[in-house]
């Protein structure tokens, strides 16, 4: 089982790597301080299960988990990590579906039997995957013709655009629509979408009455720094030095 730990608090996220050291079928494949650089580190990675703390600087971790389900779909397990008074905090992002949530300070049993219940789910869903038709009733073209019909939407509706609502669209499942998106068009469905984000928010830069977090929603970035830092890495610049160009 591949972890990735998202914490801010180094001497936590240290304990916390030494408690699932102890397990042997838990394997950290990645820690980081805030969901900004673990949104970024995830295909990379590839992580079965993302154990986050609910109160980061940055993007919290309900920004990040609302993120990553717009972009990738449920693909990624949640297990959020909160202290007591957050209670209420992890029991929405329960219902904003994180698989579990565990409470600071870190107990060794509580941690041991979620990830055995991760172990199990994993399981049950590698024994009964979900049907992945290539086609369904809800739209009758050929599956290449459905994700050309996905790339436009895409390009039309950035800013609620998301994994689920493409396939939905091509009538295909998402596991099975991320594969003949990458098959066709040669990129992860994740990257073409950051792409074309990035080309519609360097137009609307162009605006000097848009503010920098109005153009990150409307490019879909639910945190304007998460907008910021995504915007630097692929353009070379922040969104204000490319408006001041």
């Amino acid at each position: 089982m591949k972890i990735m730990i998202v914490e801010d608090e180094p001497l936590f996220r240290e304990s916390l790597k030494r408690k699932l050291a102890a397990i042997p079928e838990a394997t950290v494949v990645a820690e980081m301080e805030n969901g900004i650089e673990a949104e970024m580190a995830l295909e990379a990675t590839e992580p079965d299960l993302i154990l986050c703390d609910i109160r980061m600087p940055g993007m919290d971790g309900l920004t990040f988990l609302e993120q990553i389900h717009k972009d990738h779909g449920q693909k990624y397990l949640f297990v959020f990590i909160s202290g007591f008074s957050d209670f209420e905090y992890a029991r929405k992002a329960l219902r904003w579906g994180a698989f579990d949530y565990l409470t600071k300070p870190l107990d060794d049993a509580e941690l041991h039997a979620c990830i055995a219940k991760v172990r199990e789910h994993m399981s049950n869903r590698e024994d009964s995957p979900p049907p992945e038709p290539e086609e369904t009733v809800v739209s009758p073209l050929p599956a290449v013709t459905a994700v050309q019909l996905c790339i436009q939407w895409v390009a039309d509706n950035l800013e609620h655009a998301t994994l689920d609502r493409a396939a939905e669209i091509a009538g295909m499942h998402p596991a099975s629509f991320s594969r003949k998106f990458r098959t066709e068009t040669g990129v992860t469905f994740i990257s073409f979408m950051t792409e074309k984000r990035m080309e519609q928010a360097k137009l609307l830069l162009k605006n000097p009455l848009l503010k920098i977090h109005e153009i990150g929603l409307r490019v879909g970035y639910l945190d304007h720094r998460h907008f910021s830092e995504t915007f630097k890495r692929h353009v070379g610049c922040t969104p204000t030095e490319y408006r001041g160009q």
